[in-house]
C-alpha cells in the first residue's frame, strides 16, 4: 500500500529501537495534498518513519518544511517481520517540496490530486 502526498512537517521526534535498525525518526505531517491514498484513509495528518543515520537512506526533515512523500508501508522497524511501518527513505524519490516542481510531480504521480486544505 502506498502514499504519496505534498505535506508540511509539523513534528519531527527520534525513538530508539532495539536490533539492527537503530533508531527512527518519526514525522509528523499535515497532508496539504494527495497524489495516491488507500481509498479507506480520510485524516488531515499521517505519521512516516524514516532511519535517523543518514547511511541507511535516513531523511533529516525540519518543521515547518514542505515534502513530496512517496510512503509504502515495510517492516524495516520490526522485529517480527510484519509490514506496519509507514517508511520513506532518502534513497527513494522523496524531495523537499518546491513550488516550481509541481507540474513535474503531477505528471510523475499520474494520479489526479486530491486537495486536503480546502
Amino acid at each position: 500500500m502506498s502514499y504519496v502526498f505534498i505535506g508540511t512537517v509539523t513534528n519531527v521526534t527520534t525513538t530508539g529501537r532495539d536490533g539492527s535498525t537503530g533508531a527512527s525518526r518519526n514525522v509528523d505531517f499535515h497532508i496539504d495534498e494527495f497524489f495516491k491514498q488507500p481509498t479507506n484513509f480520510n485524516n488531515n495528518s499521517i505519521t512516516i518513519y524514516a532511519p535517523q543515520d543518514r547511511s541507511a537512506c535516513g531523511i533529516y526533515m525540519k518543521l515547518n518544511e514542505r515534502w513530496h512523500i512517496w510512503a509504502e508501508y515495510t517492516s524495516f522497524f520490526s522485529d517480527d517481520g510484519i509490514s506496519r511501518w509507514l517508511t520513506v527513505i532518502r534513497c527513494g524519490r522523496n524531495t523537499k517540496h518546491l513550488k516550481r516542481h509541481d507540474h513535474l510531480i503531477r505528471k510523475r504521480s499520474l494520479i489526479s490530486s486530491t486537495r486536503k486544505d480546502s
